[in-house]
């Protein structure tokens, strides 16, 4: 890239990511294509050349009061932003409105202007990621124009450019309904995963999957809820014989880069971590990933699985085979995502005036449960593709227990005296543009029995119920995400764990006499829908929900 005709000066470029393991493995490949470079680092101790071509920082290095001072915007032709998802921070934008003047800095007025260069710098700002969502649903507008290429994880495998993969997802391992989320509501909390999944018997039972599914993989990598989590599971595949280490934040530069060397060279068959490696980590070898911490992070899922994506011909690697212990797959939305640099819209600070409002409450610390005595059930997809086209659209946007009914009805039936429903209400055939509303449904009164309540006479609805508009939106999932949104402000933490996915007791059978309910109620509303074998609760539901309330809301 030459420097621009108006600032000839301008020949230096700046490279920022999110962690140590990037910043060596960026300039290991940087010294190794562009020799001619003189490439410099600025993190921690380290601090950069004022002469160097290129410079790799840490975002949390130039966030710090002093480092970015240095730093002259009229000297740089170009600003590079790994995993760029995350540009969307308060932190990167303070950082980037240095080197660019357009950079969306609002709420951050007073920190920007300390770090802006006088006059206006317009230094372009690259942006590469993997995935262009956030969890949080931040949009990526506030520093990126445009979105100019995108090429979808799947096809990417299609075309060889990505290693093939299997997954087998195992039932019966947790019971996830008990954990609460964080207090922002993102994610899970982690202290309370480490209480569910940190236990010998636990332990013990995914190292025999392990040696069952994947013992003859030649480099296993995985992932953890906390260190004592990490710990105890690689003192568990140690006492069977099987060597393993761990990586975490705090492990030194020196161990961190023996123990890589070793992973990458296939005497360390098993490595363990928490995030260390999700972001950017090169390790092509790696032909085996352990999902033992759950997450509702569609960008964090992707991170995992992406890290057994590299090929690695030399090595023999012929694919790589995702064991999910927690589900992450159905709870973070599957492998499908449209890129956009939009986030999902702002929920309306009028609702949480509502006197109908339900708190999310932190819940106190409960005692770690007891592993059922139970073997765990596999289910095999012998390809992601077979794994894909089991997910379906709307699993993509949202983690919850969102029901597509058909004819462009999607609803999720809530535990809080309410349902929210969206649903298209115009369509241009020619363009396939639609626009879409999302509404809440309020319930005046509340049956005692969350399972069965389903089966009260649509007569209740009428005379108990009132919809209330939220918001109309351009795409499906806008109207899902601002939906979820509103959701987790109006439920209790233990109701969205109950409204997820994957919930273990959506996966649990279904008893008799629900089966024979299910079934009386699909002959009295005419469906043309039939019972599988093998009837799960979760199964029921969404079959109850399309032939009580779908009817119903079309009429509405």
């Amino acid at each position: 890239m030459k420097p621009p005709s108006s600032r000839p000066s301008a020949t230096r470029a700046l490279i920022i990511v999110p962690t140590i393991e990037l910043v060596h493995q960026t300039v290991q490949q940087a010294r190794k294509h562009f020799p001619e470079l003189q490439v410099t680092v600025d993190q921690g101790s380290e601090r950069a050349s004022p002469d160097a071509d290129l410079t790799v920082a840490t975002f949390q290095t130039l966030a710090k009061p002093g480092r970015l001072a240095v730093y002259d915007a009229n000297q740089f032709k170009a600003i590079i932003v790994d995993e760029a998802h995350r540009a969307a921070s308060a932190s990167y934008r303070t950082i980037l409105s240095r080197f660019h003047s357009d950079v969306d800095t609002t709420g951050l007025e007073y920190l920007a202007a300390r770090t802006r260069t006088l006059p206006p710098a317009r230094v372009p700002i690259i942006g590469f990621s993997a995935t262009f969502s956030r969890h949080d649903g931040l949009g990526l507008k506030a520093v990126f124009e445009d979105l100019v290429y995108s090429y979808d994880f799947l096809d990417m495998i299609k075309a060889g450019w990505l290693s093939k993969m299997r997954f087998t997802i195992v039932q019966g391992a947790v019971d996830l309904n008990a954990v609460q989320l964080e207090m922002q509501g993102n994610d899970y909390d982690a202290g309370d995963l480490d209480r569910i999944l940190n236990n010998p018997e636990m332990n013990r039972r995914v190292v025999a999957t392990w040696k069952e599914h994947a013992a003859r993989r030649r480099s296993t990598l995985v992932f953890c809820a906390t260190v004592d989590h990490l710990k105890g599971l690689t003192k568990e595949f140690n006492k069977e014989g099987i060597r393993a280490e761990y990586l975490t934040c705090r492990t030194s530069r020196q161990k961190r880069q023996a123990l890589l060397e070793e992973f990458r060279g296939g005497q360390l068959p098993v490595l363990l971590n928490i995030q260390v490696l999700a972001e950017g980590a090169d390790v092509p070898n790696i032909d085996c990933i352990l999902l033992v911490r759950a997450t509702q992070s569609h960008t964090l899922f992707k991170q995992m699985i992406g890290r057994g994506s590299r090929l690695s011909t030399e090595t023999g690697k012929r694919d790589c085979h995702i064991i999910d212990f927690v589900n992450t797959a159905c709870r973070a939305g599957g492998v499908i995502t449209t890129p956009t640099l939009s986030g999902s819209p702002p929920l309306d600070e009028a609702w949480k005036d509502q006197p109908w409002a339900t708190c999310g409450i932190k819940k106190p610390a409960l005692p770690r449960p007891a592993i059922q005595d139970a073997p765990f059930e596999y289910t095999h997809y012998d390809s992601i593709f077979a794994f894909a086209t089991a997910v379906s659209e709307v699993y993509s946007y949202s983690p919850l227990s969102w029901v597509d009914c058909g004819g462009g009805l999607y609803l999720l039936d809530c535990y809080s005296d309410m349902c929210v429903y969206v649903q298209t209400i115009w369509s241009d055939e020619q363009t396939s543009h639609q626009i879409w509303r999302t509404q809440v449904r309020l319930r005046c009164e509340k049956s005692s029995n969350q399972l069965w309540r389903m089966a009260l006479p649509v007569k209740w609805w009428a005379k108990k119920e009132s919809s209330t508009h939220i918001a109309t939106l351009d795409t499906l999932k806008d109207a899902i995400r601002l939906s979820d949104n509103f959701v987790r402000s109006k439920c209790t933490s233990i109701e969205i764990d109950w409204l997820s996915r994957g919930a273990l007791w959506r996966h649990r059978p279904a008893s008799e006499s629900h089966r024979a309910f299910t079934a009386s109620v699909i002959k009295r509303a005419g469906l043309d829908e039939e019972l599988p074998d093998t009837l799960t609760k979760g199964r029921a539901q969404e079959i109850l929900i399309k032939a009580i309330y779908a009817p119903l809301l079309r009429r509405t």
